[in-house]
């Protein structure tokens, strides 16, 4: 019976990494070409959110 358990665990497992594998798969297909400007756009907005995330953390802690 615990045979069967960890056989069934480990066939599981195997299933998940293949379907990570085909997920990462379809990720590469699905890449798209953008523009500098959108890219810099991006960036920027990136940028503003790490900001935010600092002001937040900061306050946080602040507040404590």
């Amino acid at each position: 019976m615990k045979e069967a358990a960890e056989k069934e665990a480990v066939e599981e497992e195997g299933a998940e990494e293949e379907g990570a594998e085909e997920e990462a798969d379809n990720v590469e297909e699905e890449l798209q070409v953008v523009s500098n400007d959108e890219v810099e756009k991006l960036k920027k907005d990136m940028l503003d959110l790490q900001e935010g995330m600092l002001k937040i953390n900061k306050s946080m802690k602040d507040g404590f």
